[in-house]
């Protein structure tokens, strides 16, 4: 999938105002997904994405950290720069991650999905991390 057809699916599937905040959207759900996966894991997948979003992986190599779908959408809060205060984190993490795996191949995603904790695999499959949407600690 071409960059600017990737941005433009999240941009409407997370109903973003601009590019800007899809970009950054993209971004910190790479590095968010690659501070919980070992071995290269995030690099590959993110191999397969256009060039412009490669890096965003290898920023979050060498950490691991852990928690399920309530952590990483903290975690993609922490990490999203042009984030709007009036959209739920949780629904534009989803929304994020169901593009970026659908521009992946089946084996890529079905790799990655299997280090990420179970939640977080619901998550990247269009299940919501909490019931209202919302993630912890959203601006307002």
């Amino acid at each position: 999938m071409q960059y600017g057809h990737l941005i433009q699916t999240i941009q409407r599937d997370a109903g973003l105002a601009d590019n800007a905040q899809a970009r950054s959207l993209a971004q910190a759900c790479l590095q968010a997904v690659a501070e919980r996966t070992t071995g290269g894991l995030a690099h590959d997948f993110a191999a397969q994405l256009p060039q412009e979003l490669q890096g965003a992986a290898q920023a979050g190599d060498g950490r691991t950290l852990s928690g399920g779908a309530d952590a990483f959408v903290e975690r993609v809060a922490q990490l999203w720069r042009e984030r709007p205060a009036d959209v739920p984190v949780a629904r534009c993490a989803r929304a994020a991650l169901g593009a970026l795996t659908g521009a992946v191949t089946g084996g890529q995603v079905e790799d990655l999905l299997g280090q990420l904790p179970h939640d977080l695999d619901r998550l990247a499959q269009g299940e919501s991390a909490t019931a209202s949407g919302q993630a912890p600690g959203h601006r307002r």
